[in-house]
């Protein structure tokens, strides 16, 4: 007996101490978050209405609170413009505080009316905007800066009548200082209503824009979140008493926490309630008052065995006690109610004590005791802290987890209750748990494989961008933007990881051998072009074009430069960045310079350690880019450097060796031994330059014509030999400029382009390309040593139809440019097909048109009638006479098929087609097939005879210059401009006649240039296209 005596005292004790403890920790954690965001000890203070905050650092301390000696007008509602004459005397006042005494020093009443005058100084910066928090200021107020009206709560007036109480907090943004960096704030408060203390009685929060607005937004999220908390709880309280806990400390734990949650979203710091539904000032006094008194009644109604086996009669006493309490404070009027918020506080905490001791030392053993001890414990805390604000005017953002922590304690006792009615349904949830707990574990393993998420991610956003961003507004697609800029730069960052990995797992295998530099820088700045947009930066290649070959692994050093550059573009806000190199003892010294924000002394010393980054760098990444580089370089034989003076710049620099002729020779003979192809026998031993300039000429003229473009010769006769089994005619050149050219002279299938060439990289190339011909018309196939997806997205971006990586497979590249070929085959007889079908087009209503006209002149004009017929059967034969629809034939013969269909148009139309020719002498040229007559076609019935009187056709063909113009002219009604844009444009939602589309084609393989259609709505429309001279 003795014994089981000492175990239940022990317990008692062991639930003290356990009681104390908890109490020090929760007020540790309202210190912290106090500390978090006051930091009292720091905050500037106020002296004699100014304010000086020229050399606050606001990154430190995002929002500080306005306390000190303000500006005071008793008595005097002042303006800007009050201000700045002589008789207005100024008083200063602590803030936050009561004005009672220097308002009416001689009663220390707290009714009257005043203003309140503060100066604050900043750095002149017309781009910087501010936010300013007003809190309680009671009971009405106004808000002026700068002279202008900036917010207010109630209506502030000099006489009881005319104002208007309202006590809720406002915010007021964009604030920005004048020329002289100063900012002034008046605030004007009445106050003729509430007995406490009055006036600024809390912290003002002044700070950037964004960060005023997050603060204000995170409290009032954290009180929401509470009430939602508090209210869901109450629910399931009362469906627990509903379904057949029949116990009435259920709905006293329901009433608790409703009472609680309104009370906390109705006199809270944001008073979230009374934002949405104006009350009456005294009506929602008196309702916070009395829902304090309910909140303490329902609570120690929740502990109602403890306390009856303690002194039963205290409950009956306690209950009619507050309901006494509450009907005098209905009825007595606000200004006998000074003492109501010391009442109400002293109340709740009465009952928090209460409750608390009574599970202490009751004797009465109950389940769950120690959480309903700590749940009164947090309710204290939360109370006592809430009476600690009110009455120093501290302002912070809204603390919860004494509440939450109150609930949840509570709420654990009641539905233990209830899960332990439904064993069944609990085994069956830790069954459930423990699943969940396997899948936590197996995402845990797997949370490392960022790539695929990371680039969905990316993918879709640029999809719903480019689908999307006509339909979106701006915000919403600079959102998207950031979207995608974020995760191609989270895309860097795991690339970085994953070669930090493969780095420490064992220094990678390095490929050397001779490269160009040139070619590396100019295919690197192409790939972060789009990072310099809209940036006042300038990257410059300073390397020269005739720069000896190197001696690295051209993969490897792409990664480095790319590193580098990426590096300083990220770090550089303006000026210029530079990439050169000069020779040094047989090695090329390369360098990349910045004009950015540089490096303190301290970064400089570990700055190629991983994970290492500045102090002022905000544009996020793990630090692993010069980590990374650094190994390479060494990997390479050097050593990288820097050299940085803070807001000045920096400069990385490494030497890579020099490629001699030895080195030269021994990477062809490794390029070719490597190469494995059918018949080794077959390759001819040719010198390099023969290789550069040797055409095959094939034998069958209508085998692919495929232009190969690569500054390395080695890699054209690599690419050759590749090609030399296949039936292709293969034509090489040594850099962009001559590619082009050569598209001038001849129809090809297929360019094959590097990516690293200098002067003109591959991706310039096929842009250039691209502004000529479709994909679908001239595919590129592209080789690059990088198959990182940013690289091969600038290629598709570029223009081209697909990509190989080096160093080539044989069978892989053979197949690839099989399938392109194949495509421009294929684009070729979907031309030959439609060109065909236009020849054969002969419309049936133009059959038979021509035939009513034919049998009408029969009767009345026979000679009429022979010459009818005699332009119709010409006609015919112009139709079907050419065998192959790609050859050129002489302008009079195209000019005689139009004459013919024109005699025919003009005896069925008679006055209402009018038709001029203005044709020079002498004009000994040749043009594509049917290129004319669907244009002539066209005028007619899509332009002229859409006029009811018809219309005038004009024919032109000129000399201009190097050229012949060809045009045809209509006064008929014309087409806006939307429609002209798209009518050369064949999609899927738009049936376009391939009459003109398939002329513009065949006009733009043949001389480059198509149609050129110029038309204005209700006036007529030109189409034309120019012919060179020397087309004979």
């Amino acid at each position: 007996m003795q014994l089981a005596t000492f175990t239940k005292k022990w317990r008692r004790g062991l639930m003290i101490v356990v009681v104390l403890l908890f109490a020090l920790l929760l007020t540790g954690f309202r210190l912290q978050w106090i500390k978090t965001f006051n930091e009292t000890g720091e905050n500037p203070i106020i002296e004699r209405g100014v304010l000086d905050l020229r050399e606050w650092d606001f990154s430190d301390k995002n929002v500080i609170s306005l306390n000190g000696e303000w500006g005071f007008f008793p008595y005097e509602h002042i303006t800007t413009a009050s201000l700045a004459s002589d008789g207005v005397a100024e008083r200063y006042i602590h803030t936050p505080g009561d004005w009672s005494e220097v308002l009416n020093p001689e009663n220390q009443s707290p009714y009257g009316y005043g203003s309140y005058h503060l100066r604050i100084l900043v750095t002149p910066d017309q781009d910087q905007t501010y936010g300013i928090q007003v809190p309680s200021v009671r009971s009405s107020s106004a808000l002026y800066i700068n002279g202008l009206f900036s917010g207010r709560s109630g209506e502030v007036a000099d006489n009881k009548e005319d104002a208007h109480a309202l006590n809720v907090p406002y915010s007021s943004s964009s604030i920005r200082a004048d020329e002289e960096g100063v900012i002034e704030i008046i605030l004007q408060a009445t106050n003729f209503e509430d007995p406490r203390s009055s006036g600024l009685v809390r912290s003002i929060k002044f700070g950037y824009e964004e960060n005023t607005l997050a603060d204000v937004k995170l409290s009032t999220l954290l009180q929401v979140i509470t009430a939602i908390i508090f209210f869901v709880h109450a629910l399931f309280a009362c469906i627990l008493f509903i379904i057949g806990i029949r116990n009435r400390r259920l709905l006293y734990f329901a009433l608790m926490l409703i009472a609680s949650s309104i009370s906390n979203i109705m006199g809270g710091d944001e008073k979230i309630l009374l934002q949405y539904i104006e009350m009456n000032y005294t009506g929602s006094f008196k309702l916070s008052f009395s829902l304090l008194i309910i909140f303490g009644l329902a609570m120690v109604h929740c502990v109602k065995p403890q306390i009856q086996s303690l002194f039963k009669p205290l409950l009956p006493i306690y209950t009619v006690a507050s309901i006494g309490i509450i009907v005098v404070v209905m009825i007595l009027p606000l200004e006998s109610l000074d003492f109501a918020s010391t009442v109400s506080l002293s109340y709740v905490i009465l009952s928090a004590a209460i409750t608390a001791l009574a599970l202490l030392i009751s004797k009465k053993e109950y389940s769950g005791g120690i959480w309903l001890a700590l749940s009164s414990v947090a309710l204290a805390s939360h109370i006592g802290w809430w009476a600690y604000s009110l009455n120093t005017g501290l302002k912070v953002v809204y603390y919860p987890f004494d509440l939450i922590i109150a609930v949840i304690c509570f709420a654990g006792v009641w539905f233990k209750q209830y899960h332990q009615m439904h064993l069944d349904t609990n085994q069956f949830a830790e069954e459930l748990q423990r699943a969940d707990k396997v899948k936590d574990e197996f995402l845990a393993n797997t949370s490392h494989e960022l790539r695929n998420p990371l680039h969905s991610i990316l993918n879709m956003s640029v999809a719903i961008l480019e689908r999307e961003q006509s339909a979106l507004q701006g915000r919403s697609v600079k959102d998207l933007e950031a979207v995608i800029s974020v995760s191609r730069r989270m895309s860097v960052m795991v690339n970085e990881l994953l070669d930090m990995t493969h780095l420490k797992e064992g220094n990678p295998k390095l490929e050397p051998g001779p490269c160009s530099l040139q070619a590396v820088t100019v295919g690197v700045i192409d790939m972060l072009e789009y990072m310099v947009e809209g940036k006042p930066v300038q990257m410059v290649n300073k390397i020269p074009n005739d720069f000896p070959l190197i001696v690295a692994d051209e993969k490897r050093l792409t990664q480095i430069v790319f590193n580098l550059l990426h590096n300083a573009i990220k770090f550089t806000n303006h000026g210029e960045i530079t990439i050169q190199t000069f020779i040094q003892e047989g090695k090329a010294q390369i360098s990349i310079s910045d004009t950015g924000i540089g490096m303190e002394k301290e970064v400089l010393k570990n700055i190629f350690e991983p994970y290492v980054q500045g102090r002022n760098r905000e544009d996020g990444g793990f630090g692993l880019g010069l980590n990374i580089s650094q190994k390479l370089v060494m990997l390479h034989g050097s050593i990288l450097q820097v050299h940085s003076v803070l807001d000045e710049g920096s400069t990385f620099s490494f030497q890579i060796p020099l490629a001699h002729s030895e080195a030269i020779s021994n990477m062809h003979s490794q390029i070719q031994s490597s190469m494995e192809f059918s018949d080794e026998s077959d390759m001819k031993k040719t010198h390099l330059e023969e290789s550069i300039v040797e055409e095959h000429v094939a034998v069958d003229l209508e085998r692919p014509r495929i232009l190969v473009v690569d500054d390395d010769p080695i890699n054209l006769q690599v690419i050759d030999t590749i090609l030399a089994a296949e039936k292709y005619n293969v034509k090489t050149v040594l850099n962009g400029i001559e590619a082009l050219i050569l598209l001038d002279k001849k129809e090809w299938d297929l360019v094959i382009s590097d990516v690293m060439m200098p002067h003109m990289s591959g991706y310039d190339l096929t842009k250039q390309i691209r502004e000529r011909f479709s994909i679908m018309e001239l595919p590129i196939l592209l080789l690059t040593a990088r198959s990182q997806p940013k690289d091969i997205e600038n290629g598709f971006l570029a223009g081209a139809n697909d990509y190989v990586q080096k160093p080539i497979d044989a069978l892989e590249f053979k197949s690839r440019v099989r399938a392109l070929t194949n495509v421009k085959q294929s684009m070729q007889e979907k031309l030959q097909i439609e060109a065909a079908w236009l020849q054969a087009q002969i419309r049936p209503h133009f059959l038979f048109n021509a035939l009513n006209t034919i049998m009408a002149l029969s009767e009345i004009d026979l000679e009429r009638m022979q010459k009818v017929l005699g332009a119709f059967s010409q006609l015919l034969r112009g139709k079907f006479k050419f065998t192959n629809l790609n050859e050129l034939v002489p302008l009079e013969d195209e000019l005689e098929l139009i004459q013919a269909y024109l005699l025919i148009e003009k005896e069925r139309f008679v006055d209402r087609l009018h038709v001029i020719w203005e044709k020079d002498e002498d004009l000994a040229v040749v043009i594509p097939s049917l290129t004319i007559q669907p244009l002539v076609e066209n005028a007619i019935h899509h332009g002229i005879m859409k006029r009811p009187e018809g219309g005038r056709l004009t024919i032109r063909i000129s000399q201009v210059d190097t050229h012949i113009e060809i045009s045809v002219e209509d006064d008929g009604v014309g087409m806006e401009k939307s429609e002209v844009a798209g009518i050369l444009k064949k999609t899927a939602s738009r049936n376009t006649g391939i009459g003109l589309l398939n002329t513009d084609l065949r006009l733009i393989r043949q001389f480059g240039h198509g149609l050129k259609i110029e038309s204005v709505k209700d006036v007529g429309t030109k189409v034309s296209f120019i012919v060179p001279r020397n087309m004979k």
